[in-house]
């Protein structure tokens, strides 16, 4: 398995619009099957991790995943039966190749218009490094917002993003850990503009930080390098 800095995969569920009945529908169906019949990621890039979102009652309808940190990426279609990805594009902006570290997505509470797709380019990206972008998940085309930084100018790169489900105290905001200082930060989504939520840094080194949240709004921490799940309070 390569290192993790040359090379990670993340997954995010899109949620698109669908009825209400046929939404729920979906989504038991896509959670039987993800259960019944796990299997690994293929092609087998790297480390996997990133989140799921699902909002206002509307299922997710597809995994989408991009590898990253110092290599290009690739913005993929993966199937959550068996982990199979197909290629949807690579992740560009303005033509240049971009590498991620994190997919979160907005969560949406319209049955009609899906949250939009936002991404965390790596340290070693080969443009726009440390940089928060959305990005179109039908195509893998990236818009550059800016790179994440304090209200001093102080750049530090995100490891994962995700934003707070509705149940959570910190409902709605972005929020990502640096892969610098381990630092929990919130993020606005219009400027990059960061702001720290933590007192201390979290303990451990910088490798394997992936963020998610439970269906009970707690926040979450895989680290790799302490191989620990940690809870973090993201209000304090």
């Amino acid at each position: 398995m390569q290192s993790l800095q040359r090379m990670a995969l993340f997954l995010v569920l899109v949620v698109k619009p669908l009825a209400p009945r046929a939404a729920v529908a979906a989504l038991v169906t896509s959670i039987a099957i993800a259960l019944l019949h796990p299997g690994p990621l293929s092609p087998p890039v790297g480390y996997a991790g990133g989140e799921a979102t699902c909002g206002g009652g509307v299922p997710p309808s597809e995994f989408v995943s991009a590898t990253g940190s110092s290599a290009a990426g690739t913005l993929s279609q993966t199937n959550p039966a068996t982990g199979a990805s197909t290629a949807i594009g690579p992740v560009t902006a303005g033509g240049l190749p971009l590498s991620l570290t994190g997919l979160a997505q907005q969560i949406s509470t319209s049955t009609t218009t899906p949250g939009t797709l936002y991404g965390a380019t790596g340290e070693s990206s080969p443009n726009n490094p440390s940089s928060l972008v959305t990005i179109n998940p039908a195509t893998g085309q990236a818009t550059v917002i800016g790179q994440f930084h304090t209200s001093g100018g102080t750049v530090h790169g995100m490891a994962d993003i995700v934003f707070a489900p509705p149940n959570s105290p910190c409902a709605g905001t972005l929020l990502g850990v640096s892969g610098d200082n381990r630092i929990l930060y919130s993020i606005d989504p219009a400027t990059a503009l960061i702001t720290q939520r933590i007192a201390a840094a979290i303990t451990g080194s910088n490798q394997g930080n992936g963020l998610t949240f439970d269906a009970a709004g707690n926040l979450w921490l895989a680290s790799l390098d302490t191989s620990s799940l940690v809870r973090i309070d993201c209000a304090t």
